[in-house]
């Protein structure tokens, strides 16, 4: 069943090989605070969100029902990491954090929380041609950074971050070729540089805990292997629209040109929760995450940081 509830620098960067694990045991969350984009609004309903870009529920509400606590989704869609597409200045991501920051205040007891961050694909989707792609990402990289010190500036201690899908693969642009070669690129870079900022906090950041999402590896998984997810069309766009969000054909993995159907967003949501590692997991949820067995989804984020040191781009 559903829940909603009303009240979710110059980059540089040392990461570091593992330094234990980060599963949920004996540290209890009772709450999930997300921040982002589309990908993640689930609607008004809640008192945040501007609509809901797929044909059901979207993959933050099977985590938090899988994991049986509270749902604050404060995503906006057409958010970028800073600013919004349709021009404002106002409604990105560092905005909605900077508002629960104000909100919240210092003090408060948020050790049984889980932050959840996704943004960075409106970044890409409002490039001018003018725009140095370069910029972009390490614009991009340093606002997702300054979200998260943002919320470890009020005692966060649980934050989830997802790395941007491969837009090269979205019916937006794997129509063509040289389209979809080049947002491919721009994903697969961004999402290095966004490792690699998270084990800096890994590092140095040891009683914390944090989780990555690979997005980008399981959209390829699903494009790659659609009949082991019960998908006809891994290609095309479902037709999805606001004014028309549930007429989509049954079968698809993209509700529209860029965004998953309810269907993707839950396979979204075993991956997150491989990752959070809740107890007492739906059958239908655990049979979801053993399908993503060679994609290694329970491997915690310590494991994939290795010592290095690099620079924005």
């Amino acid at each position: 069943m559903k829940k909603r509830f009303t009240i979710l620098t110059v980059f540089i960067v040392l990461c570091a090989v593992a330094m234990g694990g980060t599963a949920f045991a004996g540290n209890k969350i009772s709450k999930i605070v997300a921040f982002g984009d589309s990908l993640s609004d689930n609607g008004w309903e809640d008192g945040y969100g501007f609509g809901v870009w797929t044909n059901g529920d979207v993959w933050l509400e099977y985590l938090a029902d899988e994991m049986g606590v509270q749902l604050e989704d404060r995503a906006l869609g057409g958010a970028k990491t800073s600013g919004h597409n349709s021009g404002s200045t106002l409604y990105g991501l560092d905005w909605q954090v900077n508002m629960y920051v104000i909100q919240t205040g210092v003090g408060a007891d948020l050790s049984d929380t889980l932050f959840v961050i996704w943004a960075g694909g409106n970044d890409f989707l409002s490039i001018q041609p003018t725009d140095d792609p370069a910029v972009v990402i390490g614009n991009g990289i340093n606002n997702i950074k300054g979200s998260i010190d943002n919320l470890l500036s009020i005692g966060a201690k649980n934050i989830l971050v997802m790395n941007l899908p491969d837009l090269g693969a979205a019916p937006l642009n794997n129509w063509h070729p040289a389209l979809a070669a080049g947002a491919t690129a721009l994903s697969n870079t961004f999402n290095n540089y966004l490792q690699m900022m998270l084990c800096s906090y890994v590092n140095y950041l040891p009683d914390h805990h944090f989780y990555m999402v690979d997005t980008f590896e399981l959209i390829d998984y699903i494009v790659v292997n659609p009949a082991k997810f019960d998908f006809t069309n891994v290609s095309l766009s479902g037709g999805g629209s606001l004014g028309n969000p549930n007429n989509i054909p049954a079968g698809y993995a993209f509700w529209d040109a860029i965004h998953p159907t309810t269907a993707a967003h839950q396979i979204i949501a075993a991956a997150a929760c491989a990752q959070v590692n809740p107890q007492n997991l739906s059958k239908e949820m655990k049979g979801l995450i053993q399908k993503l067995n060679k994609l290694q989804p329970r491997q915690p984020l310590e494991d994939a940081c290795e010592l290095c040191s690099s620079t924005a781009p």
